[in-house]
């Protein structure tokens, strides 16, 4: 079993979420829907999938309905989410003890989840409650990433982001993606 993907499930969604995967290979892409609770029935498909290439992305807010990508396709947003690229850590540092530093200088509660992406770490923060009007999520993705100097384009609510437990396939030398820090939710 991927635990990285049991991790995802649990920390970011509630069991009957639905959740898009999209699994990427240049203009190739392959779409999967299931619940957050059935996520790591995916498991094999997806590993078969990574291993013929295919990078391999999951939507963070919840989806209305399988089979339907898109903005109008997302019920609400669970998490606030960043993504740092091109990290340069120093003085000993890993990439995510660089950004974790960062947070703590800016006030910012400890993230639920931080994942290695292969080329910079994902920063995610688990919402006590969702947030159904998308306008002000959208609002409040654009403020967490100006005030980290996160990358600015993280703010659609279908927003993909990488699935950690599988390779990142979009560069030599490919690189794991996997979970550095987590703390479940209430």
């Amino acid at each position: 079993m991927n635990n990285d993907l049991l991790t995802i499930s649990r920390y970011l969604f509630e069991p009957k979420d639905i959740v898009e995967f999209r699994c990427i290979r240049g203009r190739d892409v392959v779409k999967r829907w299931t619940t957050a609770d059935e996520m790591t029935k995916l498991a094999n498909e997806l590993t078969v999938l990574n291993s013929n290439g295919y990078n391999i992305y999951y939507g963070v807010n919840p989806r209305k309905e399988s089979s339907m990508s898109g903005d109008a396709n997302v019920q609400m947003a669970r998490c606030l989410f960043c993504d740092f690229d091109h990290i340069e850590p120093g003085d000993g540092c890993g990439m995510f003890e660089f950004v974790y530093t960062d947070l703590f200088l800016a006030g910012l509660p400890e993230p639920a989840l931080a994942v290695h992406s292969g080329h910079g770490i994902h920063i995610y923060w688990r919402l006590t409650e969702p947030v159904y009007d998308l306008s002000l999520w959208r609002s409040m993705q654009s403020q967490l990433n100006e005030r980290l100097g996160a990358d600015k384009t993280i703010k659609n609510p279908e927003r993909i982001m990488r699935l950690p437990g599988f390779l990142n396939v979009k560069r030599m030398p490919h690189q794991d993606c996997f979970i550095c820090w987590g703390v479940p939710h209430a």
